[in-house]
C-alpha cells in the first residue's frame, strides 16, 4: 500500500493504525434502538465494541449478528467511567463514542472518515452538534455559544478521557473543532417513560449538587425553571415544531424544577413521622 509520499507501507504499520477507528458503544437492554445505531457507523468505524451493562433481552444478539464486539461489565456507577473502560478494549487509539439511542448521520459519517484521513495530533478532539427528539419529531438545537464545544466524542485515548461526574466531558484535549454533520438523540420516548428518566436524573443532579455546597434557593426554583422554558422555546427553536415544541420546552422547566425541588428535599434533612396527637383515637374517659 502507498502512503500519500507515494512510500510503501505495511498495513498494520503505525502510519497506518493512527487514523484507524473504534466505535464504543453503552448499552443496557437497548435492543429496540442498538441495530440502528450500529449501522449508522458500520462504515465509518473499522471495529465496533459494545459495552454491555447486564442486558436481560435481545441486545447482545442483534450487536453479534451485525458484528459487533461485545464486552460483558459491571455498571461501574457513571457514563464517564464506562467510556474510559471501554477504551482499553478498542484495538485503535482513536475512538468514538456512542449511546445506543444515537445516530450519526451521513454528513457527520464522512466528516469522521475524512477528519481522520488527516491524520489529526493526537491531542486534537472533535465535538458534533446533537440534534434530540421529542415525541417522534427532530426538535431544533442551538447550543449556547460556550457549550458548542462541549459535546466532544471523537478524540484519541492516548491524550483524552472522560470525567466522571453526572454529566460527563472530555478533558487534557489541546485542541478541538466541530465536525460537519448531526448526532442524533432518537429515544422515542412516551411522557411516561421520559419523566421516568427525569426522576432518576434528577436524584443523581440534585445529589452532586448538595455534595458541592451549595445551597437551595427559592429564587432558582421559581426562576431556573421558567428560564429553561424560555430558553428551549424561544431561542433554542422549539417554537418552530409547534405544540410539539410547547411540550418539550415545558418538559425541560419540570426536569430544571425536579433538580432544585430534590435539592431542597435533600437540604431539609429527614422527614420526622406525624405527632400522636394527629391520628391516636382519643378516648373519654
Amino acid at each position: 500500500m502507498l502512503n500519500e509520499n507515494n512510500r510503501i507501507i505495511d498495513e498494520s504499520s503505525d502510519e497506518l493504525e493512527s487514523h484507524k477507528l473504534s466505535c464504543i458503544i453503552l448499552t443496557r437492554n437497548e435492543e429496540e434502538v442498538i441495530a440502528r445505531c450500529i449501522n449508522s457507523v458500520i462504515k465509518v468505524a473499522d471495529e465496533i465494541i459494545v459495552c454491555d451493562s447486564g442486558s436481560v433481552d435481545g441486545t447482545i444478539a442483534i450487536a453479534t449478528s451485525l458484528g459487533a464486539h461485545v464486552v460483558n461489565t459491571d455498571w461501574p456507577g457513571s457514563h464517564g467511567i464506562a467510556r474510559n473502560n471501554g477504551m482499553a478494549h478498542a484495538a485503535h487509539d482513536w475512538c468514538l463514542h456512542l449511546d445506543a439511542d444515537e445516530i450519526v448521520d451521513r454528513e457527520m459519517g464522512k466528516s469522521i472518515r475524512e477528519a481522520l484521513k488527516l491524520k489529526p495530533s493526537e491531542s486534537k478532539a472533535f465535538c458534533f452538534t446533537r440534534q434530540a427528539e421529542f415525541a417522534g419529531t427532530a426538535i431544533p438545537s442551538l447550543p449556547r455559544p460556550s457549550k458548542r464545544m462541549d459535546l466532544v466524542r471523537l478524540f484519541s485515548r492516548r491524550v483524552g478521557r472522560f470525567t466522571t461526574g453526572m454529566h460527563e466531558i472530555v478533558v487534557d484535549t489541546k485542541e478541538r473543532e466541530l465536525l460537519p454533520g448531526k448526532l442524533y438523540h432518537w429515544r422515542s420516548f412516551t411522557l411516561h417513560a421520559r419523566f421516568a428518566q427525569f426522576n432518576d436524573y434528577s436524584d443523581n443532579e440534585a445529589d452532586e449538587i448538595h455534595a458541592s455546597g451549595s445551597s437551595f434557593s427559592v429564587l432558582r426554583l421559581i426562576f431556573k425553571p421558567f428560564a429553561r422554558f424560555v430558553w428551549h422555546y424561544f431561542f433554542d427553536g422549539s417554537w418552530r415544531v409547534g405544540k410539539t415544541g410547547r411540550i418539550h420546552a415545558m418538559t425541560m422547566a419540570m426536569a430544571e424544577f425536579m433538580r432544585q425541588a430534590k435539592l431542597w428535599e435533600r437540604q431539609r434533612g429527614t422527614v420526622e413521622a406525624p405527632k400522636v396527637e394527629y391520628y391516636e383515637q382519643i378516648v373519654e374517659q
